[in-house]
């Protein structure tokens, strides 16, 4: 026996359902499907399933968003080598990337200035350098023997300026060496790329939990029980976490 359901062409035929088809054969589905093929599918079931894939969704931006993160360390190998080898020449340079990725937090793309200010060394600064408490104290500070008089050394790093575009302004390299004035716009272009990756893949995210807020209104209205689900903001952080570990 032949059934007509929910046709576009009038030639179109579909075969009668045989037995009861789950949920998940429905929506893999690539032509139409009628009515008697959702006969079992609960709201619950369709609530449970919608989730799964918008939780796939938002692992897979969480991905995309790391996977910007290593291509911003691989663009910025070259410029990175040329930094270091300057140090301590006329072709020193206080300007470089700075990096960084956050859990389920877009990666932070940004220009840096290193700067020294000099001051008179505490007790607490001696103890500390000495001791080495902190792994990170000779990149932040140093205790310098100037004509004959000790000074404590602090080095940072102070955010350069980007202002409202996705790409910091050529001029920020004007004044560097040749090499910088080179490699670093070249540089910030490929940057500016990646920062409008991020942008879209926002955006994404944002249209993906709007959706979920009009599920959730769309489920109170059926008035069945409704599943358990963890919060895609949640999923968010947690799917980040795993995939950094």
């Amino acid at each position: 026996m032949i059934k007509y359901m929910w046709r576009d062409h009038p030639g179109e035929k579909r075969q009668e359902s045989t037995g009861k088809n789950s949920l998940q054969t429905a929506m893999s589905a690539e032509d139409q499907i009628g009515l008697e093929d959702v006969a079992d599918v609960t709201p619950c079931d369709m609530e449970l399933t919608l989730h799964e894939k918008k939780s796939e969704i938002m692992a897979s931006l969480n991905q995309l968003m790391r996977g910007i993160y290593l291509m911003a360390l691989l663009l910025s190998r070259q410029y990175m080598e040329k930094y270091r080898e300057s140090f301590g020449t006329d072709r020193e340079t206080i300007i470089r990337p700075q990096i960084r990725y956050r859990t389920g937090r877009p990666v932070e793309i940004s220009w840096v200035k290193r700067t020294i200010s000099w001051h008179k060394p505490s007790a607490a600064s001696r103890q500390a350098f000495k001791e080495k408490r902190d792994s990170n104290c000779g990149r932040r500070f140093a205790i310098i023997k100037s004509k004959g008089k000790e000074m404590l050394a602090v080095s940072k790093l102070d955010f350069i300026k980007r202002g409202t575009g996705l790409k910091y302004p050529n001029k920020i390299f004007d004044n560097e060496p040749m090499w910088v004035q080179m490699l670093g716009p070249a540089l910030e272009e490929q940057f500016a790329r990646l920062r409008k990756e991020m942008e879209l893949i926002r955006k994404i995210r944002g249209n993906i939990q709007t959706i979920d807020t009009l599920h959730d209104k769309t489920f109170n209205e059926l008035g069945d029980e409704r599943p358990q689900l963890e919060n895609l903001k949640d999923i968010n952080q947690r799917t980040a976490s795993l995939k950094e570990d």
